[in-house]
C-alpha cells in the first residue's frame, strides 16, 4: 500500500511464474465516438509495422493514450526460463484490462471477456484469467508471442497492467484474492447495504417517519444501488445505457451518498445532544451539495468533462465528511454512550477509506487499485442499524413498562371507582328508600287515612246500615294494595304487569257490583326503564280514578281496560266503559277527581284524553311517550 496512490494487491510470485510488462502497442481509435464495431479494426500487422510502439506496462490511456477512445492491440513476448513440468496446467492472468479484452497466444484466440462492440459489456473492474494449453506454446524454449486486443474508452481508467504467466495454481489464487475484494465482497457488501435500506425503511415507517432516519435509508439505498457499478456488467431486461449514462451514475452517486450521509450524521448528532432537530442552514449544506453535484455531471455529455468536476466535488466531499464527522465525535466525547461511540468509530473508518478512493480516482498512471469505501460503509452501516433498532427497542419497552403502570393504574382507579360506585348505590338505595318512605307515608295519609277516618266516623253512628261503612273499608284496602303493587315494579318496570295486577285486585269487587271488567293487551309492550315507583304509584292512581268515575258517574256495567303498543313506539293505555258518558260541562270544567287526573298525567309526561263516545259512554286514552323517558 502507498500513502500516495492508495492500496493495491501484492503481484503473483513464484519461479514458474513470469511477469510481462515490456511489449509494443498498437492504438486504433474507433471511427465513431461511443459507438465502437469490431468492424473498424483491422487484423494486427506485420512485426516491424511503424505502428507499433514500444510500451511498458501498465499502460494506462488517461495519460499516454489521453486522447483515445476505442481499440489497442498490445504484443508482448514470453521466453519461458524452463519448460513447465509435463501435465501442469499453465494460465495467463490480467489483473486489470478495461473495459474488456480478448487474447491471442501464438496466433489462436483463447478467449475474450465481454462484448467487443457496442453494447458493451462493463468488466473495467473485473480481473481476468485465461487457460493456456500446452499445445499452443512453442517448443524449444523459443518465445512465445502474446496478443492482447484491448477496447476501452477515454477518460475511464482504461488500460492494461502487467500480464502474468505461469503455473495455473498460483495465479487462480491471485485472480480468487483479487476477483474477491474487487468483485464478490462488492457484490456483498451491496447486498447488505440494500437489506440494511429496506431493514431502514421498515423501522422508519414504525418510528414514525423520523427525518433523520429517512436521510439514512435514501443513502444505504443509493449507496448499494451505486456499487452495482463494480460488478454489474450490463443492464437487465434487455435494458442497455452508454458509457455516459453508467459514467454519470457511478460519480452521481459517490457524492449523492456523501450528502445523504452528511445529512444523516449532522441530524444525529444534534438529536443525541438535544433531541432536536438539524437547524435548516444546515440541512442545507449537504442538500446542496447533493444537487450541485448532480447539476455538474448530469450535463456533462463527455467522461472527460465529468472528470473535470472529478477533484472539486471529491474535495467538497471529504470537507463535508470531515466536518459531519467533527460533529459525531463531539457528540461522543460528549454523551460518552457506546453506541454513539461505535459510529463514530465507524464514521473515521469511512472517512479513512474516502481518502484511499479519491488517492485511487486520481491517480492516472497506476492501474489495479483497489477502491475499499464500499467495505467501510458496511460497519458504519450496520453500527446505525444496531443504534436504530436499540432506539427502537427501547421504545418497544418503554411502552409495555407504560402499558404496564398505565394498567395497574387504570386497575387502582376500577377498583377506586368501583368502591365509590358501591358506596353511591347505597347511598341512592337509601335515599331512595327514605323518598319511598315519605312518599307512602304521604300518601297514605292523603288517600288511606282519609278513607280511614270517614270509616271511623261511620262506626260510631248508630244505624243498622252498615253497607256504607264496608264501601269506605274496601276503598282503604284497594288503596293499600295500589300502593303495595307500585312498589313491587321496582325490578321489571312492566306496565302490562303492574295494570294487570290492579286489574287482579279490582275485578272481583267490580264484579260484585255487577260491572263486567274486560282486559287486552295490543302487541309487544316491554319494559319501560322510566316506570320507577313513584310513576307507577301515578299510573296506577291515574286508572284507578278512571275506572272509579266509569262505575260511579257513569253508571257503566261493562268497562274495557286495554294497553297497546302505537307505530309511533309509544304505550297507549285506553279505560273505555259503556255508561252515560260525562257531561260536556264535567270534561271542560274538570271536577276534583278530574284534576287529579290530569295532575298525575302531567307529572307522568304522558298525554291524557277524556272523551265521550258516540254510542254512550266514556273513552279515557293516556299516551305515554316512553323511548322519550328513556
Amino acid at each position: 500500500m502507498s500513502l500516495l496512490t492508495g492500496c493495491s494487491l501484492p503481484p503473483p510470485s513464484g519461479d514458474q511464474i513470469q511477469a510481462l510488462s515490456q511489449g509494443e502497442v498498437l492504438t486504433l481509435p474507433s471511427k465513431h465516438q461511443g459507438a465502437l464495431t469490431l468492424a473498424d479494426i483491422p487484423p494486427p500487422p506485420a512485426p516491424g509495422d511503424p505502428r507499433w510502439q514500444a510500451v511498458s506496462l501498465p499502460d494506462a490511456w488517461d495519460t499516454r493514450h489521453p486522447d483515445l477512445q476505442g481499440y489497442a492491440w498490445y504484443r508482448l513476448r514470453w521466453a519461458p526460463a524452463m519448460a513447465p513440468a509435463a501435465g501442469q496446467p499453465l494460465s495467463i492472468y490480467l489483473p486489470y484490462a478495461s473495459m474488456n479484452a480478448q487474447l491471442w497466444v501464438n496466433g489462436q484466440l483463447l478467449g475474450q471477456h465481454g462484448r467487443m462492440h457496442e453494447p458493451v459489456t462493463r468488466h473495467f473492474y473485473t480481473p481476468l484469467l485465461f487457460d493456456l494449453p500446452h499445445g499452443v506454446l512453442r517448443p524449444d524454449g523459443q518465445a512465445n508471442e502474446v496478443l492482447v486486443l484491448l477496447m476501452g474508452y477515454r477518460a475511464y481508467r482504461s488500460g492494461l497492467d502487467a500480464v502474468y504467466v505461469g503455473e495455473a495454481d498460483a495465479l487462480q489464487a491471485a485472480w480468487r484474492h483479487r476477483h474477491f475484494w474487487q468483485n464478490t465482497g462488492t457484490l456483498i457488501t451491496s447486498i447488505i447495504v440494500l437489506t440494511v435500506a429496506v431493514y431502514g425503511a421498515a423501522l422508519w415507517w414504525r418510528l414514525g417517519r423520523e427525518p433523520m432516519f429517512g436521510w439514512f435509508t435514501v443513502a444505504a439505498t443509493v449507496w448499494g444501488v451505486r456499487n452495482l457499478n463494480f460488478v454489474a456488467t450490463e443492464l437487465p431486461f434487455g435494458l442497455h445505457w452508454d458509457n455516459i449514462a453508467w459514467s454519470r451514475l457511478s460519480v452521481s452517486g459517490a457524492t449523492v451518498f456523501i450528502g445523504l450521509l452528511a445529512l444523516f450524521t449532522l441530524s444525529y448528532s444534534r438529536w443525541v445532544l438535544s433531541k432536536a432537530r438539524l437547524p435548516r442552514w444546515q440541512q442545507a449544506i449537504p442538500l446542496a451539495y447533493v444537487a450541485f453535484s448532480v447539476i455538474a455531471f448530469g450535463v456533462q455529455d463527455d467522461t472527460g468533462g465529468m472528470r473535470v468536476w472529478f477533484k472539486p466535488l471529491g474535495a467538497g466531499g471529504l470537507l463535508l465528511t470531515l466536518w459531519s464527522q467533527w460533529h459525531l465525535l463531539f457528540t461522543a466525547w460528549r454523551v460518552r454512550a457506546k453506541q454513539v461511540w461505535a459510529v463514530a468509530i465507524s464514521g473515521l473508518a469511512y472517512l479513512a477509506l474516502i481518502c484511499n478512493d479519491l488517492l485511487v480516482a486520481n491517480d492516472l498512471e497506476g492501474l489495479g487499485r483497489l477502491f475499499l469505501r464500499q467495505y467501510a460503509a458496511v460497519p458504519l452501516f450496520l453500527s446505525i442499524t444496531l443504534v436504530w433498532t436499540h432506539r427502537y427497542w427501547q421504545a418497544l419497552q418503554q411502552a409495555e413498562t407504560l402499558s404496564g403502570q398505565l394498567q395497574r393504574e387504570v386497575d387502582a382507579q376500577r377498583a377506586e371507582l368501583e368502591a365509590s360506585f358501591q358506596k353511591l348505590v347505597k347511598a341512592e338505595r337509601e335515599q331512595a328508600l327514605a323518598q319511598e318512605r315519605e312518599r307512602l307515608v304521604s300518601d297514605l295519609h292523603d288517600g288511606l287515612g282519609l278513607h280511614l277516618l270517614t270509616a271511623m266516623n261511620m262506626a260510631r253512628r248508630e244505624g243498622p246500615d252498615k253497607q256504607p261503612l264496608a264501601d269506605t273499608l274496601q276503598d282503604c284496602l284497594d288503596d293499600l294494595r295500589v300502593a303495595i303493587d307500585s312498589l313491587s315494579n321496582l325490578e321489571d318496570r312492566d306496565p302490562v304487569l303492574l295494570l294487570g295486577s290492579l286489574r287482579f285486585r279490582l275485578q272481583p269487587r267490580l264484579a260484585a257490583a255487577g260491572v263486567q271488567l274486560d282486559w287486552q293487551v295490543g302487541g309487544e309492550i316491554p319494559p319501560q326503564p322510566w316506570l320507577d315507583a313513584p310513576r307507577a304509584l301515578h299510573l296506577l292512581r291515574l286508572i284507578q280514578e278512571a275506572l272509579t268515575n266509569a262505575v260511579r258517574h257513569g253508571q257503566a256495567s261493562r268497562i274495557l281496560l286495554r294497553i297497546e303498543s302505537t307505530p309511533e313506539q309509544t304505550v297507549r293505555i285506553s279505560v273505555v266503559d259503556n255508561g252515560v258518558g260525562l257531561p260536556l260541562s264535567r270534561t271542560e270544567q274538570p271536577g276534583h277527581g278530574l284534576s287529579n287526573m290530569r295532575k298525575r298525567a302531567q307529572a307522568l309526561g304522558a298525554r291524557l284524553e277524556i272523551l265521550n263516545e258516540a254510542q254512550g259512554g266514556t273513552h279515557v286514552r293516556l299516551t305515554l311517550d316512553a323511548p322519550q323517558r328513556v
